[in-house]
């Protein structure tokens, strides 16, 4: 790695780590201190009676001002931005960034009036006037371009690093289901069945070619798209389902919606990880065995909400979940903290619960 990569991978460091954090903010705050603490001057004090009063109300002016001045700043960077530049609310953004310079003017021009009241003859009154109050925030003005160009930029690469983790965690997830769900135990009993059916059931053997096909459609070529129709993903889900029902006499599914999915899109394979797993670990040979899926559509939300019965001997328990872990993983990076996901580990019912934005 060179010496010009290096640099830039400890800049990028210091401005996006969270424990650099209180570095960052001393460094804005104590260049902002330093241009309102006057400096002494002793030519100065001999020509005035009042110095000493003079420079205690520089001071207390001073202060103030900064303390202002630290309002205007953090309000802009923790408040305005996130809330209006964040949201393309452009217009509210400069019309709220003016009312900040006006803000800090008044409190110029208030304070420095009542502070320097008795101190006329020697010191500048802050006035109200055109001059004045471009003279006056000039300073908050740069601290405060600054503030929003780092937030800015700060955004930008945390968006830049979410955008490439999403699509490499998005590929990794596709390439994992798709490699578990078209895998050999699946096609082996699909087509072992088939073989069956080939012979005895001619008419449910052309059933499962249909349903194979459309389940082997979606997943190689409908799971490359961005988002998908809701309603295609369940179709497919059904078509899953029906291959499974085909093959096990003694088992039974339904799904059921709640609202209005026309139009809802969603990431494709988001749910089908969820029915393998509850194929997989609810398989009953001895007893009839369920699953029950329920997609609700309201305020903005759907939820998902899988049970799924559980055998009441189990023969082999197999660690970890059927890419549970990989999919929490995606649903972090697709929505943030704006999901569930609850799962409910019965000893012969589980069921899955998750609700995602629409």
């Amino acid at each position: 790695m060179s010496l010009e990569i290096k640099q830039q991978n400890h800049l990028l460091k210091f401005l996006m780590s969270r424990k650099l954090a209180f570095v960052r903010h001393l460094l804005l705050l104590l260049p902002l201190a330093s241009t309102f603490i006057p400096k002494s001057n002793d030519e100065l004090a001999k020509t005035i009676p009042q110095y000493h009063e003079l420079m205690n109300a520089i001071y207390e002016h001073g202060a103030f001002m900064f303390g202002i001045a630290i309002i205007v700043i953090y309000f802009n960077s923790l408040v305005l931005v996130p809330r209006l530049l964040f949201k393309n609310r452009y217009l509210a953004y400069t019309v709220c960034s003016i009312g900040l310079g006006i803000l800090y003017f008044f409190g110029e021009y208030l304070h420095g009036s009542y502070a320097y009241n008795d101190f006329g003859k020697y010191i500048d009154i802050p006035s109200l006037s055109i001059k004045d109050f471009i003279d006056n925030i000039l300073l908050p003005l740069v601290f405060l371009g600054a503030t929003t160009g780092y937030k800015v930029f700060k955004k930008w690469m945390i968006d830049t690093r979410h955008l490439s983790e999403l699509k490499e965690a998005t590929l990794r997830e596709e390439l994992t289901s798709l490699k578990n769900q078209v895998n050999p135990h699946f096609l082996f009993n699909t087509l072992n069945n088939l073989n069956t059916l080939v012979q005895t059931d001619q008419q449910k053997a052309s059933q499962v070619i249909l349903g194979l096909s459309d389940v082997l459609r979606y997943q190689i070529y409908d799971s490359t798209k961005e988002k998908i129709l809701l309603s295609k993903d369940i179709a497919m889900l059904e078509q899953f389902l029906m291959l499974e029902k085909i093959r096990r006499d003694n088992f039974r599914f339904e799904i059921l919606t709640d609202g209005g999915t026309t139009g809802i899109l969603i990431p494709p394979l988001l749910f089908i990880i969820f029915i393998e797993n509850a194929m997989k670990h609810g398989a009953d040979a001895r007893e009839a065995s369920y699953c029950k899926i329920k997609f609700t559509i309201a305020k903005g939300q759907l939820v998902f909400d899988c049970r799924n019965s559980k055998p009441s001997v189990i023969t082999v328990k197999e660690k970890g979940g059927f890419g549970l872990s990989n999919i929490r993983r995606r649903l972090d990076l697709l929505y943030g903290n704006a999901y569930s996901l609850l799962i409910n580990d019965q000893p012969n019912l589980y069921t899955i619960k998750l609700t995602i934005p629409t």
